[in-house]
């Protein structure tokens, strides 16, 4: 485990000053999501690097971590999922830029900072809503791709139905 741990942490960029508040955040997820401490370190060993880059806080991470495990996505199968998920949606050329253009968003401000995955994904979900099942369905395959469309369809619901009252949770 404290391997695990110290794994994780050197994945998402922190150091052992962070330790007490990083296993309160595991420990909190693992309390309120259908997740365990160990499942959402090893989702961390995957994703935790894209999650630095990105500027992801801690909180909305594990939220989003528990929100994938709510839907039977869990542990490394959950990090890399979100990884490639999240690097798809900041990619600026290929399918997912194609359709992510044609949908008028974009993860990165004007001054190229980038919005949050949160963010990205609530506009997304107003973009499907006046949709028809075929155009969400065309969409989301460009966005997630062929192998990520489970893990993207888990995000896109929980950020509409759970996410407040779990990253509640985290603070």
């Amino acid at each position: 485990t404290s391997d695990l741990a110290t794994d994780s942490l050197s994945a998402l960029g922190l150091t052992a000053t962070d330790l007490g508040h990083y296993l309160d955040i595991v420990s909190n997820a693992q309390s309120n999501s259908n997740t365990t401490g160990t499942a959402l370190m090893e989702a961390y060993v995957e994703v935790g690097g894209t999650f630095k880059n990105l500027n992801t806080t801690l909180e909305e991470s594990s939220t989003l971590l528990g929100i994938m495990a709510n839907r039977g996505i869990k542990s490394s199968e959950a990090g890399n999922s979100l990884n490639s998920i999240l690097i798809n949606l900041t990619k600026k050329s290929g399918e997912s830029a194609e359709a992510l253009s044609q949908l008028g968003i974009s993860a990165f401000d004007s001054e190229g900072k980038f919005k949050g995955i949160t963010v990205v994904l609530r506009e997304l979900n107003e973009k499907f809503k006046d949709m028809t099942e075929e155009q969400q369905t065309t969409y989301k395959s460009m966005i997630a791709g062929k192998t990520q469309i489970t893990g993207f369809n888990a995000l896109l619901s929980g950020v509409a139905e759970e996410y407040d009252t779990l990253y509640q949770k985290q603070t």
